[in-house]
C-alpha cells in the first residue's frame, strides 16, 4: 500500500481452510496481487471500486487453515471505503463467524496505560498478560461501519479517513498554499501532530 494504512485483524472463531478463504475472497471480488511464495501460501488481495482500495493479507498455517488474517485501507481512500470494508466484514461473518480487532485501538490502549513520555520506549512498563487481554478485548469492534464513523475515541487515523475537507486541493509547494482554503490548512495541520 505504501501510504500509512488503518488495518484490521479478522479472527475466526473456528479455524478456516485457506483454499474455502481464496474462492470466498475471489467470489466477493478480491484479486490475487502477490504472494511471498510460489505456491501463493501467502496472498496479498485487493478490492478495488469507486469506494477505495480494500487490501487482506491471509497467511495460512502448516495445517493448510486460517485462524486469523489482516484488513487494511489507506487513510487517504475516500471515506466510502469503510463501508465497503465492512460490507465485506458482514459478508463474511454470515460464511464464517468471526470477530474484528481494530489494531488502532490496541495502540490506543497501549499508550494510554503505559503512560509513555515523548514515546519514549526505553521506560515503558510492559503490562501483565491479564492486562494485555483485557487490553486485548477492548479492541474487537462491532461489524457496523456507522458505529466504525462515529469514532468515539477520537483515534487520528480514522479521523484522517473520515475527514474529506483536507483532500480538496493538492499541495505540491509553498507557492500553491495561498490556494488553500483556511479549513484545508487546519486539517492539514492537524495530521501532522
Amino acid at each position: 500500500m505504501g501510504i500509512e494504512a488503518y488495518l484490521f485483524r479478522v479472527r475466526f472463531k473456528k479455524k478456516v481452510d485457506y483454499s474455502e478463504l481464496d474462492d470466498f475472497l475471489k467470489k466477493y471480488g478480491f484479486k490475487v496481487v502477490g504472494s511471498r511464495d510460489e505456491n501463493y501460501n501467502q496472498s496479498f488481495y485487493e478490492l478495488k471500486s469507486r469506494k477505495g482500495v480494500t487490501e487482506a493479507h491471509v497467511y495460512p498455517s502448516s495445517e493448510d487453515k486460517v485462524d486469523s488474517f489482516n484488513v487494511r485501507f489507506s487513510v487517504i481512500s475516500p471515506p466510502k471505503v469503510i463501508e465497503q470494508t465492512f460490507d465485506f466484514f458482514a459478508a463474511l461473518n454470515e460464511k464464517y463467524p468471526l470477530e474484528v480487532q481494530d489494531t488502532e485501538i490496541a495502540n490506543h490502549e497501549f499508550l494510554t496505560t503505559t503512560k509513555l513520555d515523548d514515546r519514549k520506549i526505553v521506560d515503558m512498563e510492559i503490562p501483565d498478560d491479564e492486562t494485555y487481554e483485557k487490553n486485548m478485548k477492548k479492541t474487537v469492534i462491532p461489524i457496523d461501519a456507522k458505529k466504525f464513523s462515529e469514532n468515539e475515541l477520537g483515534i487520528r487515523k480514522r479521523e484522517m479517513v473520515l475527514i474529506k475537507s483536507w483532500r480538496k486541493k493538492p499541495i505540491r509547494c509553498q507557492d500553491t498554499l495561498s490556494r488553500v482554503s483556511r479549513e484545508s490548512l487546519f486539517h492539514l495541520n492537524y495530521l501532522e501532530e
